[in-house]
C-alpha cells in the first residue's frame, strides 16, 4: 500500500476519533512498524464501559459507543473509497474484523443480517460524515504525507482549522 493511501485511510481514522470524541486522539502515523501500514494512536477505552460490555448489560452510554467504535473502525476504509473509488483489501481487514466484532455486541448476538445491515447503515453513516468533513480528511492525509507522523495536538490543530464542529459530527445521520 502507498504512503498517499495510507495518509486517506489513517486520516479517516483520526478525524473521525476527533469528531466523535470517544477515545483521546494521541496521533497518527504512516510509517509503517510491526507489519502495519500505518497507525492512529488513541486514549483506552472508558473502564465504565469495558464493564457494562462485559456485563452484556449495555446502558445507552455505552452502546452509543460502540457505535461511535464501528464508525471510527469503518472510517479508513471509507476514506480510501472516496479518494481512491476503492480500498486496499489488505490493510482494511484488521478494522472490519473488528467493527464486525463491535456490531455483534451491539446487536446482542442477532442475525448475521442484523448485523450486516448495521454494518451497513455505519459505513453510509461513516461516508456521509467524512464527506461532510473532507476538508478535514485532506488537510490531515497531506500533513502525513509530508511529516510521516503527525502528534495529537497537530492533529487537533489541524482537524479543528479544518472542521466546523457543532458537538454532534461524528453521531449518526
Amino acid at each position: 500500500m502507498d504512503r498517499r493511501r495510507t495518509a486517506y485511510h489513517e486520516a479517516g481514522h483520526a478525524v473521525m476519533c476527533y469528531l466523535s470524541g470517544t477515545r483521546e486522539l494521541l496521533g497518527a502515523t504512516v510509517i509503517p512498524k510491526d507489519g502495519d501500514h500505518g497507525a492512529v494512536q488513541f486514549g483506552e477505552v472508558p473502564a465504565a464501559v469495558v464493564k457494562e460490555i462485559e456485563s452484556l448489560e449495555p446502558s445507552p452510554q455505552s452502546a452509543n459507543w460502540l457505535e461511535q467504535e464501528v464508525l471510527f473502525l469503518l472510517s479508513g476504509m471509507v476514506a480510501e473509497e472516496i479518494e481512491f473509488g476503492d480500498y486496499f483489501k489488505g490493510g482494511v481487514q484488521v478494522d472490519i474484523d473488528a467493527a464486525t466484532e463491535r456490531a455483534f455486541l451491539f446487536c446482542d448476538g442477532d442475525s448475521p443480517e442484523a448485523i450486516s445491515s448495521f454494518l451497513d447503515r455505519k459505513r453510509g453513516d461513516a461516508e456521509a460524515i467524512l464527506r461532510r468533513n473532507w476538508k478535514a480528511v485532506r488537510a490531515v492525509a497531506t500533513a502525513l504525507c509530508e511529516r510521516g507522523t503527525v502528534s495529537a495536538s497537530e492533529l487537533t490543530a489541524i482537524v479543528k482549522d479544518s472542521t466546523e464542529v457543532t458537538g454532534d459530527e461524528g453521531k449518526s445521520p
